[in-house]
């Protein structure tokens, strides 16, 4: 499935100072490229349980200026929307409420104002919000939370050389990048783009109670029923209790 991409709703990035772009080593470029993408997407995914594929950004243009690069989010409302919370946080030194791997991502662009010894300027078109990154800029990470809970959701994709991770689309808590042993992920392969259940040590952001990382220690033996299944068992199992209860009207109230 393709995604048609704006050619209006951009957000884009300023590197200035002096820097001529013919120096800047693609390699470089090319960091602060994936920085950008897996910030704005790290924080699009932890507030909603999307396929991973579908969240990207595309280097829409390269404008004048020191490096002057617009991109063009696949989903502009959300992705432009998280931009503007990276600019909002690097002005208020709160981006101890951005996700663990936004906030690896910020770092990232850092680290190249100091190997260019320039700054990146950070800007949407759209409200003309504002944030500069410089050597001096700070990454403040909030203290984990640490502890052991379960996930329910869908198995958008599973993969990695190096390390193995899965993607889980959940219910109520977004997407969430998952680590997963070899041995897990072959047996999670099996559930791709179904319903997974799956346990293991979570990581939460003491600022916003919201997962950071998980790391996946067991597969869980789960097959949710159909809702007229599930309904249909309970009332076999609590017929007293159900005998009042209108079945159809009630899937109806949680289908929505």
């Amino acid at each position: 499935m393709s995604t048609q991409l704006g050619t209006t709703e951009r957000f884009t990035l300023y590197v200035r100072g002096n820097i001529d772009p013919t120096s800047i080593r693609v390699a470089d470029l090319v960091k602060v490229l994936d920085a950008v993408d897996a910030a704005v997407g790290s924080i699009v995914m932890q507030d909603t349980p999307i396929n991973p594929s579908e969240v990207f950004v595309a280097l829409a243009a390269v404008q004048p200026g020191s490096v002057g690069l617009a991109f063009a989010p696949s989903l502009p409302t959300p992705m432009i929307a998280a931009w503007d919370r990276i600019i909002r946080t690097l002005n208020t030194d709160t981006t101890s409420s951005l996700p663990r791997r936004a906030r690896d991502a910020i770092r990232r662009i850092v680290a190249f104002t100091k190997q260019y010894d320039c700054e990146a300027e950070l800007r949407t078109e759209q409200t003309q919000a504002l944030a500069v990154v410089t050597a001096q800029t700070v990454v403040v990470d909030a203290p984990p939370i640490l502890g052991q809970t379960t996930l329910y959701g869908t198995l958008f994709r599973i993969g990695g050389r190096r390390q193995p991770t899965a993607w889980i689309a959940t219910i109520g808590s977004g997407t969430i990048q998952c680590r997963v042993s070899y041995p897990l992920a072959r047996e999670l392969g099996a559930k791709l783009y179904g319903p997974v259940g799956v346990r293991g040590e979570a990581a939460w952001n003491a600022t916003t109670l919201k997962i950071d990382a998980f790391k996946i220690t067991e597969v869980l033996d789960y097959n949710p029923l159909p809702i007229d299944e599930a309904v249909a068992e309970m009332r076999q199992r609590y017929g007293e209790h159900f005998d009042k209860v209108d079945v159809d009207a009630l899937m109806r109230q949680l289908r929505g």
